[in-house]
Formats: structure tokens, sequence, C-alpha cells
């Protein structure tokens, strides 16, 4: 396939900037198998690169929509007052630099795949799609095979074997990254004739992700599958009813915790322990945001605030020592009600962006956000820089898939 030929010296001369989106876009997928923290050192080397190359050439790209700037700009400047009176200072400093540089190459690596040619964009894609493939061949092998690949080659260099492989959750960070990446992928292989292909791969995910260990990404698919499958369905009205159950959920964030605990009163085996411990840690932060609800508590305060509290759900271990496992309870907490507004207006104003697309285009786009959101709300911490990577890179592979639909289109 002249899709999968390496691009030659000429073709990278020709158009530096576009094969470098496409070298990072594929690399990122490409850790989803091997290591998911190094897609913040991918974005770290492209994103240089290409600032570099502007100043060489004494051109910036086109910078993302305004709003979307303007939104991340108001987040780092909340994050930077915050120190005035942040109850964890030295983890406030220490993560500024680290999610500003982030927040602004990935930026800057987004504007620059408008550089992309859709021969560029179709060798990516062709790519990331066999990478994934090889993600979820790899995952599925560890899940189904009690991590023969991590006993033979990994484990045998660590000693004692880390504590993520003891509890079985060492696989959650490639598959969240997978994640990610599936709604790209699906609308590539869509919109190049392979529907089944697309639907298939989806439905794949969700028979290996729903029973593993990896709840969150298991709760994300169904979510964003039941989004692209509604979008699908009645395109006119999703603006609609995604915007009304963002605003409601941010809106009820408060009361939630208490009202999921008192439904499975009695009941908890219904549910994953990791689950009940997170409710019991939002409980808590919903308790400690009433404490400071306008200024917050400040940036990365969450990794001080619950380290000296015992957990009920899992007798003698920390409450949470990192963060809360809730990206908007974490914004609220950290950053007070200003950030919670700002990431709000934001999530509203990507569901009007994506309602704007059309057909699979706009069906997969909702999948992928409505996914996202899911992640965010459930998993990992949100200043985490490999998971700032992950989420510039997967838009990055969203932004490519919806130009190669354009160029199949004409």
């Amino acid at each position: 396939m002249k899709e999968l030929h390496f691009p030659t010296k000429q073709e990278i001369h020709q158009n530096p900037i576009g094969w470098l989106c496409a070298f990072w876009v594929l690399t990122s997928a490409i850790a989803a198998t091997l290591v998911p923290r190094a897609t913040a050192i991918f974005l770290i080397l492209a994103g240089i690169t290409i600032l570099a190359h502007s100043i060489r050439t004494k051109s910036l790209p086109l910078f993302p929509p305004r709003f979307f700037v303007t939104a991340l700009a108001g987040i780092l400047i909340l994050a930077a007052l915050s120190f005035l009176w942040t109850v964890a200072p030295d983890e406030t400093l220490r993560r500024l630099p680290r999610t500003s540089s982030l927040f602004i190459l990935g930026l800057l690596v987004l504007a620059a795949t408008q550089h992309t040619t859709p021969k560029i964009v179709a060798w990516a894609m062709t790519l990331t799609t066999l990478a994934l493939v090889i993600a979820f061949a790899f995952i599925a092998i560890e899940n189904y095979s009690n991590f023969a690949i991590y006993r033979t080659f990994i484990a045998p260099f660590k000693q004692p074997a880390i504590k993520a492989f003891k509890t079985a959750t060492y696989v959650n960070q490639p598959a969240l990254l997978f994640a990610l990446f599936l709604w790209p992928v699906a609308l590539t292989l869509w919109v190049k004739g392979f529907r089944m292909s697309s639907l298939l791969f989806i439905a794949l995910a969700l028979i290996l992700f729903i029973p593993s260990n990896s709840q969150s990404v298991g709760l994300a698919l169904i979510f964003g599958s039941l989004a692209c499958i509604l979008t699908a369905l009645f395109p006119r009205a999703m603006k609609i009813w995604l915007s009304l159950t963002i605003i409601s959920l941010m809106i009820a964030i408060p009361v939630i915790p208490q009202f999921l605990q008192s439904v499975f009163k009695g009941h908890e085996n219904w549910i994953p322990l990791s689950g009940l411990h997170r409710l019991e840690i939002w409980d808590f932060v919903v308790g400690k945001i009433a404490g400071k609800p306008l200024m917050g508590y400040g940036l990365e305060a969450s990794r001080i605030l619950g380290r000296d509290e015992i957990s009920t759900v899992i007798p003698g271990a920390t409450l949470f020592s990192l963060h809360p496992h809730n990206g908007f309870l974490q914004m609220w907490l950290e950053l007070g009600l200003g950030g919670y507004v700002i990431l709000g207006l934001l999530c509203l104003w990507l569901v009007h962006r994506i309602s704007q697309l059309e057909g699979a285009n706009k069906a997969f786009a909702t999948g992928f956000l409505v996914c996202g959101l899911s992640l965010f709300s459930t998993a990992y911490g949100m200043w985490q820089s490999w998971l700032i990577a992950a989420e510039f890179s997967a838009a990055g592979a969203l932004l490519l898939s919806l130009k190669l639909a354009q160029h199949y289109k004409r």
C-alpha cells in the first residue's frame, strides 16, 4: 500500500511540520502498547522542534480557535495566582512550569496539524490504526494470559514486582490511551469504506474492557458508544442533550457522591471496590470544597489534602494521596469556582464545535468527547504530564481523521 511507505527525505524537506505532526500522532499511539508515559516526551520533542522551525522561518502556525486558547490561558492564570493562597506551595511551584509548558507546546502542535496534506494524513492514520490494533492485541493478551508478556520480559528486571502489577492494574494506562485513540481510528476506518471493521473494533473494545480491571475505561467506552449511537440516530438533538447533560452534572456534582452511596447502600457488591473507594474520595472532596468554594486550595493541593485521611472502604489504606480521580472535582477543589466555570464553558464550547460537523464525523467526534469526559471524571489526575500529552495527541489524531474524512468526501 502506498500509504505505508516511509516518507523520503525530499518529502519531509518539502513539508517538515506536516510530517512531524504525523510522527507525533503515530508515536503517541505506539506508546499505548509500550510506554504510555512517553507521550509527554513525544509532545515536548514535537513542540520544541515546531517552535524552533517557526522561529527560523519567522512564521508561527495559526493557533486553534481563540476561545480554546483563552480558556486554557485562564486556567493557567488561575493556577499561577493560586500560589498566593495555596496550602501546598511546593507542589504548586513544581507543577506549574510543567503544565504551562505542556499546554503551550500542545497548542502549538495542534495548530501545526493544519500543515498536513491528504497524503500525510492518510499515512499517519493508516499506521496509527495498525499501532492501535497491536495495542489492542497486547492488552488482550495481558488480560487473558495472566500477564504473560510482563512475566516473561519485564518482571525478571523488576524486583520486587511493581505495585501496579500486583494489583493487576499496570495495563490501565495503555488502556486509557487506547480508549482515546479508538475514536479517530474508528472514523478513519469508516471514511475509508471499512464500516463493519470500524464498528467491530469498537465492539471488540467493549468486550475486552467491560469485564477487565480497567473499569474506568470500560465505563468510558460504554458512554462513548451510546453517545455515538445517539448522535448518529438524532444528529440535530446532539447539542441540546449533551449540553444539558454536562450542565446538569456540573450543577449536581456536590450531591452526586452521597446520592450514589445511598443508592448502593446494602448492595456494595454490585460495584467494584475501586468504585466504592472513588465515591468515598469524592464525598470527602465535596466536603473540602465546601470549606473554600470560591478560591480553592491551590494547584496540586490534592496531593496533601487526603494523604492523612484513612479509607473506610479499604481498611488501613490512605483515602487518596495524589488526586481525587475526578477532574471536575479536582478543578473546583484546587482552582475554585472560577476554574470550575472555565472548565464547564470549555466543555460546552467543544460540544458546540462538534455539533457543526456532519454525519459520521459528528457521531465519532461525540463518542470521542464523551469517552474523554468520562475518563476525565473517573481515572487519573488532571495535571499528570503523560495524561495531558495523551489528550493533546488524541485530539491531534481526531483532527487528522476529520481532515481525512474531508478529503474522501471530495
